[in-house]
């Protein structure tokens, strides 16, 4: 019962505070962009720095944890332009804003800058001046630098904890991956009419690195490859002479992996390969033979694994493989593999951690 109260209470406060923040309105103005002089032309992306630099704020705040908006030239302030703390002033009492982001954009033949003010409406004053500065050419590093220093400050000022902000880990989910698994696999199209897949088998190592790909809060896009050595058994169908199939593959794969809900992995990816058959016929006239060839391929392959523990050292999952060998009458194979892995990990220095290894087994 007094977990339940807690839970409740902490709901409040959290809605509580999300609404606070909602409350305060904050408003930018058309920035003011001018050039050193009349030879000295504008960009389109110059005009229209104020926008540009509405758009980034946006971006930065991506939780859309502000109530920012942009003041168009034909809303609120019917095409003046705000140059002023009077100005800001003016706007601010006439239509209740608390905030007011106003400033200007100025290029000269040596440099470009931008100034941006806060004005308050509480205080009447301008409560914060950001400027940046940089060459000409550098129009996306002004204006990101400006968004940045403005979500910043007003994180600071509404008591937003950035910390507590999900952000990507230095560290996600690396390290040696000793794989293994079987499944049944069955050739598709000719040679479905003489053969019979009975069973694969696959072990090997993959090396997943550390690296993020693409973040998101709710997953991540990673990457792992290595090489896989697998074994699969076919015999003839019926009424055939009788024979088994022998293969070795030797296979080098790449995959792309989503991390998502903390312990499950989406995967796809390609592989290259070797492979090598042996194939024992028992004839019905004559001495039982064995015969080999050998020939490249191409693989592809999607997956999921459940990875289990708080520190995901194992995982069990499900892949599906077809792949493609050269022959002079290709053949193609489909499996469906039951995977399992164990994670190997290592820190960053190159010394074993306290193993938050991945095996995998497919």
């Amino acid at each position: 019962m007094r977990g339940s109260m807690r839970t409740t209470v902490l709901l409040m406060f959290l809605l509580l505070q999300c609404s606070l923040l909602q409350a305060v309105d904050i408003y930018i103005a058309p920035l003011v962009a001018v050039s050193d002089d009349h030879l000295l032309k504008l960009s389109e992306d110059e005009k229209h720095f104020g926008e540009l630099f509405y758009n980034e704020v946006l971006a930065t705040d991506k939780d859309h944890i502000l109530n920012i908006r942009l003041l168009h030239g034909n809303d609120l302030i019917q095409n003046q332009n705000i140059k002023s703390v009077m100005d800001a002033r003016e706007l601010c009492e006439k239509y209740n804003i608390d905030y007011l982001v106003y400033g200007f954009y100025k290029k000269t033949y040596q440099s470009i800058e931008a100034e941006i003010r806060i004005y308050e409406r509480d205080t009447k004053e301008n409560k914060k001046v950001f400027y940046a500065k940089a060459e000409p050419g550098e129009l996306m590093a002004v204006k990101n630098e400006l968004a940045r220093k403005l979500v910043v400050y007003f994180y600071k000022l509404l008591g937003v904890d950035e910390s507590s902000r999900q952000k990507p880990p230095t560290k996600s989910f690396g390290g040696i991956e000793i794989c293994g698994g079987t499944g049944y696999w069955t050739p598709v199209g000719e040679w479905f009419e003489l053969i019979t897949g009975i069973v694969t088998a696959e072990a090997g190592v993959y090396i997943q690195p550390d690296d993020i790909l693409i973040y998101n809060p709710d997953w991540l896009v990673l990457f792992r490859y290595g090489f896989v050595v697998s074994y699969m058994l076919g015999l003839n169908k019926p009424d055939i002479e009788e024979a088994y199939l022998h293969s070795l593959q030797l296979e080098f794969p790449v995959r792309l992996c989503m991390l998502f809900l903390s312990q499950h992995v989406a995967y796809a990816g390609i592989g290259f390969f070797y492979r090598h058959d042996f194939v024992y016929q028992v004839r019905l006239y004559g001495s039982p033979v064995w015969s080999n060839s050998g020939t490249l391929g191409i693989s592809g392959a999607a997956g999921y694994e459940y990875w289990c523990g708080e520190d995901k050292r194992y995982a069990f999952g499900a892949e599906l493989k077809l792949d493609a060998a050269f022959y002079d009458h290709p053949v193609v194979r489909l499996a469906l593999l039951f995977t399992f892995k164990y994670r190997l990990d290592f820190e960053a220095d190159g010394k074993a951690g306290n193993g938050t290894g991945n095996n995998s087994s497919e």
